[in-house]
């Protein structure tokens, strides 16, 4: 279920160590009119996905495996689609 603060709009949560990645990210998920935010470590990911409950989660291939995992096994990112990126 979306949240009444962003309307019928997705949240998008980008997580990526790497400030370019990222960035190119937020800018393009804007440009569908999504909202996004951005955790720039596995611990911070962890915490705004279980937090706020994105719609989708863009996860930079750096990241570990394991830290999918714990989104998926998590009741609140669970339902979350969860996408590995490389740009």
């Amino acid at each position: 279920m979306l949240s009444s603060s962003r309307g019928s709009r997705s949240l998008v949560l980008i997580a990526s160590t790497d400030a370019v990645v990222a960035s190119r990210l937020m800018e393009q998920v804007r440009r569908t009119g999504s909202v996004a935010c951005v955790a720039r470590s596995e611990h911070g990911c962890v915490r705004v996905a279980t937090a706020a409950g994105p719609d989708l989660i863009l996860l930079h291939l750096k990241l570990s495996s394991r830290l999918e995992a714990l989104l998926r096994s998590h009741p609140v990112s669970a339902a979350a689609r969860i996408v590995r990126v490389d740009h």
